[in-house]
């Protein structure tokens, strides 16, 4: 009887416990449905492990915990990708969260966020010249080993080919569209001076 009612005050007090632990939600869901991005790929253990394709001891030792990891790019060169985003981030309350980590590289500025008092949910925002990089990741990163991968680079074979072609792509395809635009308002302005 005894051992029941302990028992009982147990699992009590462990669905206590979970229910006051605040769960983060993945920002990026929300993004996602709003179609702006160019780029958008979920990763697990499996398929982490499987774009190390130079076996990169760095790279492991990084990302050896994570349970999962959503990747997004979204290309601002496009108005209405970058105002769908400013209103998608001016959303977004990371108020208890502290920047772990903020760098420059190659021009780009790269930031790593965290719930306080947490260490296995982290936001990783990357700013470069007309587009953005989204990462959400969910278990624990090495911090340490991820500095050195930024430091050194990492050759991720066939997806870093992927990601070139498609952000060239989409940057071809903006200054196309505004190519285009300004064709459009040309004619018009000659069409309107035809009329006088």
């Amino acid at each position: 009887m005894q051992n029941k009612l302990l028992l009982s005050l147990f699992l009590l007090g462990t669905v206590m416990l979970s229910a006051c632990t605040k769960k983060h939600e993945n920002p990026l869901s929300g993004l996602a449905d709003k179609r702006i991005h160019s780029l958008n790929m979920y990763f697990y253990p499996s398929t982490i492990r499987m774009i190390n394709v130079a076996e990169d001891e760095s790279f492991y030792e990084a990302t050896k915990d994570i349970k999962n990891l959503q990747f997004m790019s979204v290309n601002t060169l496009d108005t209405a990708n970058f105002k769908a985003f400013e209103e998608w981030e001016e959303a977004q309350d990371f108020t208890n969260w502290e920047e772990l980590l903020s760098a420059s590289l190659m021009g780009s500025l790269a930031t790593i966020y965290a719930p306080e008092g947490t260490d296995d949910i982290y936001f990783v925002k990357m700013k470069s010249e007309g587009t953005i990089y989204l990462a959400w990741a969910e278990g624990k990163v090495n911090l340490k080993e991820l500095m050195n991968i930024a430091q050194n680079g990492i050759d991720l074979g066939p997806l870093n080919d992927y990601i070139g072609n498609i952000d060239k792509a989409e940057k071809r395809k903006a200054v196309r569209e505004k190519a285009r635009a300004d064709m459009k308002k040309l004619e018009e302005a000659d069409s309107l001076e035809q009329i006088n």
